[in-house]
């Protein structure tokens, strides 16, 4: 049986990373075809995505992100107080503008803060790019959130070394 074993290992591990790979291709696929598909995904030029950030029972900003090919973007935070946070990248420099009822503070993000800013610039989602030779990705499983919806969890590492699932 000892014998055994490490065979075993030899063959199954290569089959749950081959089935790995087609979870991955197929809930990405599923991802394209919920977005309106390949074809509608590439001809879109701008989106607008409006919503309210939620922090806790006290905090919470309306935002609004604007985003137009190629990879410009802006991203408008209004708080309740009155402030507003401007964030926009215009395919050459990141800036910030913070402004209030008295005043406004205007500048340019520093390099790594620039760098997070425009790995989000891209029009489309990574889940949607086409290819995988920008981002690894790498397919984690079905996870239970809250205890209501299973979901995918795909794991997104850019070559800088960050990621997000």
């Amino acid at each position: 049986m000892l014998r055994i074993l490490p065979a075993l290992v030899l063959i199954l591990i290569p089959a749950l990373l081959a089935a790995q790979e087609r979870d991955l291709k197929w809930v990405l696929d599923r991802y394209v075809d919920a977005a309106g598909g390949r074809a509608n995904l590439n001809d879109l030029k701008s989106i607008v995505i409006e919503g309210t950030l939620t922090v806790d029972d006290q905090n919470s900003v309306r935002i609004k992100v604007m985003k137009k090919r190629s990879n410009f973007v802006r991203q408008v935070m209004d708080h309740k107080d009155n402030r507003r946070v401007v964030v926009a990248y215009n395919g050459d420099t990141v800036w910030q503008l913070n402004s209030d009822r008295r005043n406004e503070q205007f500048r340019t993000l520093d390099a790594k803060d620039a760098a997070d800013f425009i790995r989000e610039s891209p029009l489309e989602n990574p889940l949607a790019a086409e290819g995988l030779d920008k981002s690894q990705f790498s397919y984690k499983g079905i996870e239970v959130i809250e205890d209501e919806s299973a979901c995918h969890r795909i794991t997104v590492t850019y070559l800088d070394g960050t990621d997000f699932s």
